[in-house]
């Protein structure tokens, strides 16, 4: 990366990317104080001391606001933890994603409320992959809020990493009888909460070079096997008659015995699948599921190099820029969460932010 020109435009030499000043400009605006921070700090490669005033600011974006002023509920009265997407867990991931400073009191507070709740401590003890997702975005949320070092966080992240290399991925009930044998979606969120992790670890080490190498092997989106879609179709009709034909206590073990030998027959080993297509709606922020742009964001992360497979992944970011150099919103949560954030189809500062950052990385590899 490169520092700031005269010209207020970062410029790569040799025909690579070039930020308009306008885009610059548009990104340090001071309507998004986390947006502006992060620009200054990550892409105009400014020093820490000289964002000092910036970075106390960061809790003035009415986002923030929105989210906080609501946390009598979510953190104190609603025992609805889970609640998508207005609990408590939510709020943590969201607050994060947002870059939102964690030393504030309030914040405090509900981290410690989160670290504190009976089910968030035994969850992840268990080294199941069945709630990776959820426990990852939660760590990852509380590590950007600045709860890194603190022990209990890093006992859960080690935690994920146990039950990442037990299962060899993630294993999830919801891809039991599915065509993809591990949770796909799922790995750039366990990525980014396992590059949080604040030393080196092997354990830990060894979980990330799961996720990432399994990322590859499907070209970052490419994951969807040819014959799902007739997959579906066969495993629907096939567990309609099961269950009008077999009694309730042995429904599930006909379905499983019927379903686990037919897969076989669907599966297609070494072929090449099909691109997820959700995954090219760029979105901020996110539920469960990711899209190429995260993915990507989750590799620069874990401080990953450039590897050929990522190509793919690289063109469709580019290809999604507009002529004015910017990226459109185009998966939201609004009217979903307590405080909507952007408009949907219309030019987002998150989503360039994010995609600047990568493409300052990985196209000049390209």
């Amino acid at each position: 990366m490169k520092m700031l020109s005269p010209k207020n435009e970062i410029e790569r030499e040799n025909g690579f990317l070039i930020i308009p000043s306008q885009v610059i400009d548009w990104l340090c605006e001071r309507d998004n104080p986390p947006v502006r921070y992060l620009t200054m700090k990550n892409i105009l490669m400014l020093p820490e001391q000289n964002l000092v005033e910036d970075r106390s600011k960061l809790n003035s974006y009415p986002v923030i606001q929105g989210i906080l002023r609501k946390r009598d509920i979510f953190w104190k009265t609603d025992k609805k933890l889970y609640r998508k997407y207005k609990g408590g867990y939510w709020q943590i991931i969201f607050l994060g994603d947002l870059n939102a400073n964690g030393d504030e009191p309030v914040i405090k507070d509900g981290c410690e409320y989160i670290l504190n709740d009976q089910i968030w401590q035994e969850a992840p003890a268990k080294e199941s992959t069945n709630w990776v997702c959820l426990i990852a975005n939660v760590a990852r949320g509380l590590a950007n809020l600045g709860y890194r070092h603190d022990a209990r966080v890093k006992r859960i992240i080690e935690n994920i990493g146990k039950s990442i290399i037990k299962h060899e991925g993630i294993d999830c009930g919801d891809v039991e009888f599915s065509l993809v044998p591990k949770c796909h979606m799922a790995l750039p969120k366990v990525l980014m909460a396992l590059a949080q992790y604040p030393e080196s670890n092997p354990m830990v080490d060894q979980a990330k070079d799961i996720c990432v190498q399994q990322l590859l092997e499907k070209r970052i989106y490419f994951y969807v096997p040819k014959l799902q879609k007739e997959w579906n179709e066969y495993k629907e009709n096939r567990v309609r008659k099961i269950r009008r034909a077999s009694p309730q206590s042995e429904t599930k073990s006909a379905i499983a015995e019927v379903l686990l030998k037919q897969r076989e027959k669907f599966m297609r080993p070494g072929e090449d699948s099909n691109p997820k297509d959700k995954w090219l709606r760029f979105g901020f922020p996110l539920n469960y599921n990711s899209d190429v742009l995260e993915a990507m964001r989750s590799l620069l992360e874990a401080d990953i190099e450039y590897d050929q497979r990522m190509s793919d992944a690289i063109h469709a970011i580019k290809d999604k820029m507009k002529p004015d150099g910017r990226w459109n919103l185009e998966f939201s949560l609004n009217n979903r969460t307590w405080i909507d954030i952007e408009k949907k189809g219309k030019r987002s500062k998150w989503i360039t932010y994010y995609a600047l950052l990568i493409l300052l990385k990985y196209d000049r590899c390209v």
